[in-house]
């Protein structure tokens, strides 16, 4: 086995064990003592792989949005209009986090204790997502199909309009916990919205 091979897997080992104690203790009250001892290893040797916790916590995260990005370019090739498409990148977005939400069984409160973090990594999402959605939009507008635009302000609009739907969902909810999420009824929000701001556009 190559060391790069025994890097990677020894990375994945901790990245699942300091999952379990993010959520078991919140991301504030972990230690690297924690996670540490939850895979049986010396903290120092967990610091041969990691500086601290918050690097281990923004790794996982980032190789997250990095297989989501993947997966959606796979997928948009293989459908038809730009519609369809712009379509699939809200709803594809959606699941994703709502499954690694439950999955991960991440709590309102550890969001909330990690949100430094998730700020600088959420926008490097955001502006990668504004990009495919601008990319798509400037397809739609050579083939015909929407009407010529200020593509990427419509991008920025299009991405923005359904972010403030799931803010004012989570205001609204005043939820303390993922389960109190409607997650359905966001979902049917989001659809119609888009359906409503890419009706606009069209040609």
């Amino acid at each position: 086995m190559k060391e790069a091979t025994k890097t990677d897997y020894k990375k994945d080992q901790i990245h699942k064990a300091a999952w379990k104690c993010f959520v078991q203790h919140g991301f504030e009250k972990t230690t690297m003592d924690d996670i540490a001892s939850s895979i049986g290893m010396k903290k120092a040797s967990l610091y041969y792989y990691f500086e601290n916790k918050e690097a281990i916590f923004k790794e996982v995260i980032e190789d997250e949005v990095d297989l989501f990005i993947k997966t959606t370019d796979d997928k948009l090739t293989k459908l038809t209009t730009s519609t369809e498409k712009l379509f699939y990148i809200f709803k594809s977005q959606f699941d994703f986090f709502r499954e690694k939400i439950i999955v991960l069984d991440l709590s309102v409160k550890l969001l909330v204790g990690a949100r430094s973090i998730f700020h600088k990594m959420h926008k490097n999402f955001i502006d990668r997502k504004i990009a495919l959605i601008d990319t798509i939009i400037i397809e739609g507008i050579e083939n015909g199909e929407f009407k010529n635009c200020d593509h990427r302000q419509v991008a920025e609009l299009l991405h923005a309009l359904v972010e403030s739907i799931g803010f004012n969902r989570l205001q609204s909810a005043r939820v303390h916990s993922i389960e109190d999420i409607n997650f359905e009824k966001f979902e049917n929000k989001v659809k119609y919205a888009l359906n409503t701001f890419i009706y606009g556009i069209r040609s």
